[in-house]
């Protein structure tokens, strides 16, 4: 039995560890959520409304609580998640939003030659949403890459390796998306497609952790993509309609296989294309470093 839930060297196995993590994250942010509903109702607040705008926030609060007491079990240092606040990260996290729009730009620019779509101006457009849209965005770039690039991804590199590790977080990564509303009314082809590019941009992003053996740069590029495609473009983000700037764009095709539809740009063959390329882009730029040097 202690075989089953113990190595070698006495310590709880990697994959029971993420399964606590898991746990105890869902407890808190339960237990969380469920004192702040009574607080909102109390007050007559539209909760639900409330719960969707800052359950990024509480997600990224509560994850990165329960990985500094789980790193702390385990005697490292809260450095080695890969969040340390020094000029190295920080140019990491500028570059990753860089090359977060970058991709997304290239994409629907990609879709405007080939004219499947083009741009209006918006005139419900304001600065304020886009100013919302920053914030929202950087807390479900925090919450999504420290819940499945952070402490349960880590401790499975550990143990299973870089590649076994990447495809495990992946499938719960796209599982969260599928109730987006966009994504569960999408016909099965688009939603393949879009499984299939969410899956993308797991590996993505977990490259862009494994590379670095900082979150800065995924946490960066995830904040690009999403704030750029929704907020400054106008598409759907996952499947979601939160975020709307200056421009909308109208499609000129039926061809959701091309535009994404509902789903927006991750809907769209040209973005697994994009996807793929930053992909092998990633495994080429250098050999994968060692996890063991994860230093700020």
């Amino acid at each position: 039995m202690e075989f089953i839930f113990e190595n070698k060297q006495g310590n709880l196995r990697s994959g029971w560890k993420v399964i606590v993590y898991f746990i105890v994250s869902q407890a808190f942010l339960a237990i969380l959520g469920f004192v702040i509903i009574l607080i909102l109702e109390s007050r007559r607040i539209n909760s639900m409304h409330v719960m969707v705008e800052i359950g990024p926030t509480l997600g990224a609060i509560v994850g990165l609580g329960v990985s500094f007491l789980a790193l702390d079990i385990e005697k490292r240092p809260f450095c080695s998640l890969g969040i340390f606040i020094t000029r190295r990260w920080l140019q990491e996290f500028s570059l990753g939003i860089i090359i977060g729009a970058l991709i997304i730009v290239v994409i629907a620019v990609l879709l405007w030659i080939f004219r499947a779509h083009y741009w209006v101006f918006n005139p419900k457009g304001s600065t304020i949403n886009i100013g919302i849209g920053i914030f929202y965005f950087t807390t479900v770039g925090f919450n999504e890459e420290i819940t499945f690039r952070g402490y349960p991804f880590q401790r499975l590199v550990e143990n299973i390796g870089i590649w076994p590790a990447q495809i495990i977080m992946a499938i719960p990564f796209v599982a969260i998306h599928l109730g987006n509303p966009g994504i569960s009314i999408a016909g099965p082809s688009l939603k393949a497609i879009t499984l299939i590019n969410l899956f993308l941009s797991a590996i993505l992003f977990a490259l862009c952790y494994i590379q670095t053996c900082s979150l800065a740069l995924p946490i960066g590029l995830h904040i690009g993509w999403n704030w750029v495609q929704g907020n400054l473009l106008g598409f759907n983000v996952s499947g979601t309609t939160l975020a709307r700037g200056f421009l909308v764009p109208v499609m000129q095709t039926k061809s959701k296989w091309m535009t994404g539809g509902e789903v927006g740009l991750e809907g769209s063959l040209i973005c697994t294309l994009v996807s793929t390329i930053a992909i092998l882009i990633l495994v080429l730029w250098k050999p994968l470093l060692k996890f063991d040097s994860q230093q700020p």
